[in-house]
């Protein structure tokens, strides 16, 4: 767990994006919020006025995660839901301009912060090709 928070700390102390974007499955997020101080993180990314595209693999928000999205304003995100079907993320990707970090606290918990310009343009256009579809299409863009 202190891995996590030592790498999102510095993924986030090191940025230099004003557009951050994550693949998710928010599935673990509660769980994340107790070991991991998320509120604090999203505090600081909001200071720093760094705005997040969320993508979450779902297929509906759960009642706590409405109450989340109520804030996405607040807190500069937004948030489309995918097709867990097409697109079962169980990972968490957050992607920079340079760097991405993946998390995962399903079984072992780990991070893994990886600053690579070019694996992170990968990513991130990968991303917005289904942010862009989605927000198109399915219209539950918040």
């Amino acid at each position: 767990i202190n891995g996590i928070v030592t790498a999102s700390n510095i993924f986030l102390e090191e940025t230099q994006s004003k557009l951050i974007r994550s693949f998710d499955n928010p599935t673990q997020l509660p769980r994340m919020v107790k070991f991991y101080e998320l509120n604090e993180q999203i505090q600081r990314r909001v200071k720093k006025g760094i705005k997040l595209r969320m993508v979450s693999s779902i297929p509906k928000p759960q009642t706590w995660m409405e109450k989340y999205m109520e804030r996405n304003k607040k807190e500069l995100r937004e948030t489309i839901f995918v097709s867990p079907r097409l697109f079962p993320f169980e990972s968490t990707v957050i992607i920079d301009d340079a760097r991405v970090i993946i998390i995962d606290m399903r079984e072992k918990s780990f991070a893994i912060l990886i600053e690579n310009k070019d694996l992170a343009l990968t990513l991130s256009s990968i991303h917005n090709l289904i942010w862009e579809q989605y927000r198109l299409t399915d219209g539950r863009a918040s």
